[in-house]
Protein backbone atom coordinates (compact mmCIF):
# COMPACT_ATOMS: atom_id res chain seq x y z
CA UNK A 1 0.00 0.00 0.00
CA UNK A 2 1.29 3.70 -0.95
CA UNK A 3 1.05 6.23 1.36
CA UNK A 4 0.23 9.75 -0.50
CA UNK A 5 0.66 13.39 0.93
CA UNK A 6 0.85 16.82 -0.27
CA UNK A 7 2.43 19.47 1.61
CA UNK A 8 4.04 23.56 0.82
CA UNK A 9 6.27 24.02 2.55
CA UNK A 10 8.20 27.55 3.09
CA UNK A 11 11.43 27.01 0.98
CA UNK A 12 13.21 29.28 2.75
CA UNK A 13 16.90 29.97 1.32
CA UNK A 14 15.53 27.45 -1.44
CA UNK A 15 15.97 24.41 0.31
CA UNK A 16 13.49 22.48 2.47
CA UNK A 17 14.85 19.16 4.78
CA UNK A 18 13.22 15.81 4.91
CA UNK A 19 15.10 14.21 7.98
CA UNK A 20 14.77 11.65 10.43
CA UNK A 21 13.00 13.43 13.21
CA UNK A 22 16.00 12.88 15.98
CA UNK A 23 18.69 14.44 13.25
CA UNK A 24 20.17 17.09 14.83
CA UNK A 25 22.66 17.34 11.86
CA UNK A 26 23.10 21.38 10.73
CA UNK A 27 23.43 21.09 6.62
CA UNK A 28 24.77 24.73 6.41
CA UNK A 29 28.71 22.95 5.25
CA UNK A 30 26.98 20.34 3.35
CA UNK A 31 25.94 23.33 1.05
CA UNK A 32 29.05 22.96 -1.50
CA UNK A 33 29.19 24.58 -4.86
CA UNK A 34 28.64 20.75 -6.33
CA UNK A 35 25.81 20.38 -3.85
CA UNK A 36 24.20 23.50 -4.69
CA UNK A 37 24.40 22.44 -8.80
CA UNK A 38 23.05 19.23 -8.08
CA UNK A 39 20.08 20.65 -5.69
CA UNK A 40 20.75 18.28 -2.74
CA UNK A 41 22.91 18.66 -0.01
CA UNK A 42 23.52 15.68 2.19
CA UNK A 43 23.82 15.34 5.95
CA UNK A 44 23.37 13.02 8.89
CA UNK A 45 20.22 11.50 8.71
CA UNK A 46 18.68 14.41 6.40
CA UNK A 47 18.69 15.69 3.13
CA UNK A 48 18.53 19.37 1.64
CA UNK A 49 15.96 19.42 -1.42
CA UNK A 50 17.19 23.19 -3.05
CA UNK A 51 14.00 24.65 -4.67
CA UNK A 52 14.05 27.14 -7.61
CA UNK A 53 12.06 29.55 -5.15
CA UNK A 54 12.26 31.29 -1.38
CA UNK A 55 8.39 30.76 -0.57
CA UNK A 56 5.99 27.98 -0.21
CA UNK A 57 6.27 25.11 -2.87
CA UNK A 58 4.26 22.31 -3.39
CA UNK A 59 5.61 18.71 -2.57
CA UNK A 60 3.95 15.34 -3.20
CA UNK A 61 5.75 12.87 -1.15
CA UNK A 62 4.60 9.17 -2.01
CA UNK A 63 5.93 6.01 0.97
CA UNK A 64 5.97 2.40 -1.15
CA UNK A 65 6.29 -0.89 0.42
CA UNK A 66 9.16 -1.78 -2.45
CA UNK A 67 10.78 -0.17 -5.49
CA UNK A 68 8.35 1.43 -7.51
CA UNK A 69 7.91 1.54 -11.42
CA UNK A 70 10.53 3.50 -13.55
CA UNK A 71 9.34 7.10 -14.02
CA UNK A 72 7.20 7.48 -16.96
CA UNK A 73 4.92 10.16 -18.82
CA UNK A 74 6.01 13.39 -17.01
CA UNK A 75 9.46 15.29 -17.92
CA UNK A 76 11.45 17.16 -14.78
CA UNK A 77 14.13 19.65 -14.77
CA UNK A 78 16.10 16.91 -12.47
CA UNK A 79 16.15 13.80 -10.51
CA UNK A 80 18.45 12.86 -7.90
CA UNK A 81 18.37 9.54 -6.11
CA UNK A 82 19.88 9.55 -2.71
CA UNK A 83 19.49 6.99 0.55
CA UNK A 84 18.76 8.13 4.15
CA UNK A 85 18.79 6.48 7.41
CA UNK A 86 15.94 6.64 9.97
CA UNK A 87 16.62 5.05 13.29
CA UNK A 88 13.35 7.30 14.76
CA UNK A 89 10.50 6.00 12.52
CA UNK A 90 9.44 9.42 11.27
CA UNK A 91 10.96 11.60 8.22
CA UNK A 92 10.30 15.12 8.90
CA UNK A 93 9.26 17.88 5.59
CA UNK A 94 10.99 21.26 6.84
CA UNK A 95 10.61 24.29 5.79
CA UNK A 96 13.73 26.23 7.31
CA UNK A 97 12.41 28.94 9.11
CA UNK A 98 9.22 26.64 9.85
CA UNK A 99 8.26 25.77 13.27
CA UNK A 100 9.52 22.70 13.76
CA UNK A 101 7.12 21.05 16.39
CA UNK A 102 4.36 21.32 14.15
CA UNK A 103 5.73 20.47 10.56
CA UNK A 104 4.26 17.58 8.55
CA UNK A 105 5.81 13.94 10.07
CA UNK A 106 5.54 10.66 8.18
CA UNK A 107 5.79 7.71 9.64
CA UNK A 108 8.18 4.65 8.47
CA UNK A 109 9.48 1.39 10.27
CA UNK A 110 13.20 2.35 11.30
CA UNK A 111 15.68 1.46 8.61
CA UNK A 112 17.51 2.46 5.37
CA UNK A 113 15.45 4.42 2.68
CA UNK A 114 15.85 4.82 -1.21
CA UNK A 115 14.68 8.51 -1.92
CA UNK A 116 14.43 9.88 -5.77
CA UNK A 117 13.31 13.51 -5.80
CA UNK A 118 11.98 14.96 -8.95
CA UNK A 119 12.12 18.99 -9.61
CA UNK A 120 9.48 20.57 -12.18
CA UNK A 121 8.52 23.83 -13.25
CA UNK A 122 12.36 25.61 -13.20
CA UNK A 123 11.01 26.95 -17.06
CA UNK A 124 7.60 28.51 -15.28
CA UNK A 125 9.36 30.86 -13.11
CA UNK A 126 8.66 34.86 -13.44
CA UNK A 127 11.79 36.77 -14.52
CA UNK A 128 11.94 37.78 -10.56
CA UNK A 129 12.22 34.29 -9.66
CA UNK A 130 8.94 35.37 -7.64
CA UNK A 131 6.18 33.66 -9.40
CA UNK A 132 6.04 29.78 -11.11
CA UNK A 133 4.80 26.77 -11.11
CA UNK A 134 7.70 24.69 -9.89
CA UNK A 135 6.95 21.50 -8.24
CA UNK A 136 8.68 18.80 -6.40
CA UNK A 137 8.25 15.27 -6.15
CA UNK A 138 9.59 12.78 -3.52
CA UNK A 139 9.61 8.76 -3.35
CA UNK A 140 10.55 6.97 -0.33
CA UNK A 141 10.91 3.34 -0.28
CA UNK A 142 12.70 0.63 1.59
CA UNK A 143 16.92 0.14 0.71
CA UNK A 144 16.83 -3.22 0.21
Amino acid sequence: MTQHFEFTPYAGWNQVHLKDETSTDDLSMQWTPEAVARELAIGDRVLGIGTYRDTNVPFEVDVFEKPPDPVGGESWDRINDVTIDVQSGALVLWGCGEYWPTSPRISVKPGSYAVRIFYGGKDTLSEDGVDGADHYRIWIWPNV
